[in-house]
């Protein structure tokens, strides 16, 4: 559990170095990604209609991401979309990925860890499957435009990008 805890640390601490504006909706929002990657998505049916409408959107973004991946712990991988694009991958196996790593199931030990995680950055909520959206200073000064997948499914993007 050290170990892990002290995982889980240095990753946000980096995150805070990348996006020093982070507030507490996107510090529980990275923790939320990290410990279960995307599985609070349910609509799996509009899934590519989204992906390919947000596609659009980090075409024009101000979010100078020059790396596809970032790993944000326990397996799972931010996809940026706008780098992702402009290197000519494949919109469709993303949505594939991303659609199957929001189907791998997380257990109650992974429910516990994280609800202890709020806790200990003090961000407790009632509702553990709750996800919020970035803060409006996150958007405004980060303009994120990214997927969540699991590593398992990194091969179906072209594997390390």
């Amino acid at each position: 559990m050290l170990w892990y805890h002290y995982c889980v640390k240095r990753l946000l601490k980096k995150q805070k170095q990348k996006y020093p504006l982070m507030q507490d909706a996107d510090i529980h929002k990275y923790l939320a990604q990290s410990f279960f990657g995307p599985s609070h998505i349910l609509d799996h049916n509009d899934s590519l209609k989204y992906l390919i409408k947000e596609t659009e959107e980090a075409k024009k973004s101000i979010n100078n991401e020059t790396k596809i991946l970032e790993y944000i712990g326990n397996n799972h991988y931010r996809v940026h979309l706008k780098p992702y694009i402009l290197g000519n991958y494949n919109i469709h196996l993303l949505n594939i990925a991303f659609v199957n790593s929001s189907l791998l199931s997380h257990g109650a030990k992974d429910q516990r860890k994280y609800k202890r995680y709020l806790v200990r950055f003090n961000l407790a909520t009632t509702d553990i499957y709750s996800v919020p959206h970035h803060s409006k200073i996150y958007k405004e000064n980060y303009d994120p435009h990214y997927r969540v997948i699991h590593k398992k499914y990194l091969y179906l993007i072209g594997g390390k990008i």
